[in-house]
């Protein structure tokens, strides 16, 4: 007996050094693996290849960044929420969809996103965007609806993904306006763009960082963004609320996510590490180039926002009437 207990200490305190080592500071001493659920040119993927060059520099280990693709973001995190060690060496980067607005508008999720994962950081938010290929009639988004109304056949409605927010916004924009609308979802930002740009679409709902290029390039129209004001990045672009639909207004967010059972530690290393990326100069740069705003929060402040915005986002699929498609 006194043998079987002498191996039932060891087994626990083996267990344990490796939490007190974390504890004391030992993390991280290898390299750390950044999730990106999405495909390479897309929102997600700046914003976390960005931070995969800064966060080496607060970590003093390299950042691998891995686009793991799939089911409209979550086949990454459900990587991270249920295969990952919860050691703080695989996290990932997300944004509403599959953190909040999908909770509700999915009919089922391989994950749960308030029991399986633990918020490290909100990084980022921006506006979403109404864009249109060149040809389409209206100069904003106010004389494109007018157009829209203009056609019996109606319009081509692209959004990067079902259940995501933009999603939920195009719903938002068919009711509120009557226009006659086929919704067209994607797999990302990649695809959508390149198809309003060939004019497969008429007007698309998108994150505005990954449409400025195309912008500036004249291969896309900006019709109206959906924050409270007008984006510094483009000033002559009115907002939803100027364009007479003030229900419109919302932000694109991100945040950082690590499996639930991750130590509190190694959360709180991680969520050092990424404010003090988000607040150096060239991060803030580069975020603001493609009109991405830096934000960070504490541990509990990212949860309880997640919670808000699942919340108030299920509001809006019961109001809409909006379908997983």
């Amino acid at each position: 007996m006194p043998s079987r207990m002498m191996r039932t200490a060891a087994m626990l305190l083996a267990a344990v050094v490796p939490l007190v080592a974390v504890a004391q500071g030992d993390y991280p001493n290898k390299p750390i693996r950044f999730i990106v659920p999405y495909a390479p040119g897309g929102t997600v993927d700046i914003l976390g290849r960005v931070l995969g060059e800064a966060l080496p520099k607060q970590l003093g280990q390299p950042v691998i960044v891995d686009n793991r693709v799939g089911a409209g973001g979550q086949l990454g995190t459900t990587f991270v929420a249920k295969q990952a060690a919860p050691d703080g060496y695989t996290i990932v980067v997300n944004s509403s969809a599959p953190l909040a607005t999908g909770v509700t508008l999915y009919p089922s999720m391989p994950y749960d996103v308030q029991k399986d994962l633990a918020a490290v950081t909100t990084i980022a938010e921006n506006a979403v965007i109404f864009v249109a290929h060149p040809s389409f009639p209206g100069r904003n988004l106010k004389e494109a609806i007018e157009a829209a109304r203009a056609r019996p056949e109606g319009i081509r409605l692209g959004i990067p993904s079902s259940g995501s927010m933009h999603h939920l916004t195009a719903e938002q924009f068919r009711l509120l306006t009557g226009i006659k609308a086929t919704l067209v979802p994607y797999k990302g930002e990649a695809q959508p763009i390149t198809d309003t740009i060939a004019g497969h679409l008429d007007i698309t709902v998108l994150n505005q960082p990954s449409t400025m290029q195309h912008i500036r390039g004249g291969r896309m129209k900006a019709l109206a963004v959906t924050s409270k004001t007008r984006s510094d990045q483009l000033p002559d672009v009115p907002t939803v609320a100027e364009s007479g639909l003030p229900q419109l207004e919302c932000t694109a967010w991100f945040a950082v996510m690590a499996p639930a059972a991750t130590p509190r530690a190694v959360l709180e290393r991680l969520n050092d590490a990424f404010v003090k990326a988000l607040q150096t100069d060239e991060v803030r740069q580069k975020f603001a180039s493609i009109g991405a705003t830096p934000v960070f929060a504490s541990q509990a402040d990212t949860a309880a926002f997640i919670q808000r915005e699942i919340a108030r986002w299920a509001k809006v699929v019961k109001d809409s009437g909006a379908k997983f498609e």
